[in-house]
């Protein structure tokens, strides 16, 4: 579905992520130079807008979980890493590990 705005360019279509309407789809001005606006889908219902804006909060925690978890797990890898070029046969000291973890900037959270 398309339309052309005001100002006699086509239309594109988006998505609003306001706390209000999230998900909701509508057509704008691509140059945002006249006010046309228009939207596509019907309104959500109270419910999804509750739960809607709620999942992306979580989905959004979870990814910045991940996030970290994977840079933890980068500098533990090169810690280990390092260690084995400095000739070490035996395994790091934990609190060595953990020091060296710290330094580089990352404490994983629970």
């Amino acid at each position: 579905m398309t339309a052309k705005c005001y100002c006699g360019a086509w239309s594109v279509q988006q998505t609003a992520w306001t706390s209000a309407n999230t998900g909701h789809r509508f057509l704008a001005c691509p140059f945002r130079k006249c006010r046309f606006f228009n939207w596509i889908d019907p309104p959500l219902c109270d419910r999804a807008r509750t739960i809607i804006p709620s999942l992306i909060r979580r989905m959004n925690r979870l990814e910045a979980k991940l996030k970290n978890a994977q840079q933890t797990q980068t500098i533990t890898s090169t810690v280990l890493d390092e260690s084995t070029i400095v000739g070490e046969n035996t395994a790091m000291d934990e609190s060595i590990l953990v020091d060296e973890i710290k330094k580089k900037g990352v404490v994983a959270k629970p």
